[in-house]
């Protein structure tokens, strides 16, 4: 029998060789450029939908608030058969101006917070500033919002307008939520999404 003749090693396989196999390589360049890229999309997706999702947590903070001043407003009406007028004007933000972070709603240095500690409002950290105004059936009702004129029935008695605003992205552009004797309960708004 003629002895069996083995096959020279391919190139790769020979010793001191540089080549490596497919199956042995790593990464090129461009795989990993794609792989950055889709890392960077999922991430940017991932703070979209976070900053939603903290948006609407202070859209129902805010709206929370409200509702809990609302609640003491309508206390103080049951125990005096009146409101206060605790804002000169529209803009007259208590306990500061709107902005994009949480403060306590107690302002000892403001000039209406003796107004505002008649009402008892304990609503803790909020991002709204709010104005309250209050008249009698002889008084006409103030219109706070900017881009919606609304009609107010004729008032009969005591009633009252409560504004919350805030300035969650710092534009300047406030959103504004509103509750009055007029509509009690419901809450009306500008800029939502503010």
């Amino acid at each position: 029998m003629l002895p069996h003749r083995l096959a020279p090693l391919p190139t790769w396989r020979r010793p001191g060789s540089t080549r490596v196999r497919a199956s042995q390589r790593g990464f090129t360049l461009v795989e990993l450029l794609a792989v950055i890229a889709i890392v960077g999309v999922l991430a940017a997706l991932a703070v979209a939908g976070y900053q939603r999702i903290i948006d609407r947590s202070k859209d129902e903070d805010t709206k929370q608030s409200l509702l809990g001043v609302a609640t003491a407003v309508n206390a103080y009406y049951a125990r005096t058969q009146g409101y206060l007028n605790c804002s000169k004007a529209n803009d007259s933000y208590y306990p500061l101006k709107p902005n994009d972070r949480k403060h306590i709603f107690r302002n000892a240095g403001h000039s209406e917070h003796e107004c505002w500690a008649y009402y008892g409002v304990d609503i803790g950290p909020t991002y709204m500033s709010f104005t309250v105004r209050a008249g009698t059936a002889s008084e006409t009702p103030p219109q706070p919002f900017v881009d919606k004129t609304l009609t107010w029935p004729t008032p009969t008695g005591p009633w009252f307008v409560l504004v919350g605003s805030t300035d969650h992205d710092k534009d300047g552009k406030l959103g504004l939520h509103m509750v009055s004797s007029f509509a009690p309960g419901e809450v009306m708004v500008e800029n939502m999404g503010e």
